[in-house]
């Protein structure tokens, strides 16, 4: 009994041994995946701040473009209103000195020009062939403008 009793007192001894045993394990096993845990973590938080400077480098460089593009669209606004305005006041100009050369011409010059216009008495009335002719040219200003 004795033998017995030594025996059973070495197999709870031997039991209790694996049990430090087993629980330094699982201590150790908790440790590494407590850290292994933070790695994650620590490596998901940088790649968010990664992300977020990215996310906002890009929508930086968005609104500059943006900005940019806006800018350039008045820049073309104000070119196409320049170009616009500078060839109104060409046809203006070229309008006036028609008008002008249409009042200095001569009563001889007008009398041929109304020679090919079909009017009743025109020769009588010199402003009416001025006032056609101004027409006309006014018409073909309204096209070329348009």
């Amino acid at each position: 009994m004795k033998d017995e009793l030594a025996d059973k007192c070495k197999a709870i001894e031997k039991l209790e041994d694996e049990l430090i045993e087993f629980r330094n394990l699982l201590d150790v096993r908790s440790i590494f995946l407590q850290n292994a845990s933070e790695i994650y973590f620590s490596k998901l938080l940088d790649e968010k701040k990664y992300c977020g400077c990215e996310t906002h480098s890009l929508n930086t460089m968005v609104e500059e473009r943006k900005l940019h593009t806006e800018q350039k669209d008045e820049e073309v606004k104000l070119m196409e209103r320049t170009r616009a305005r500078m060839k109104r006041e060409e046809l203006e100009l070229e309008f006036a000195k028609s008008r002008e050369q249409m009042l200095t011409v001569p009563s001889s010059a007008m009398s041929s020009l109304e020679s090919g216009i079909d009017l009743t008495d025109s020769s009588s009335h010199p402003g009416i062939v001025v006032a056609l002719l101004m027409g006309l040219l006014q018409q073909q200003l309204n096209i070329k403008f348009q």
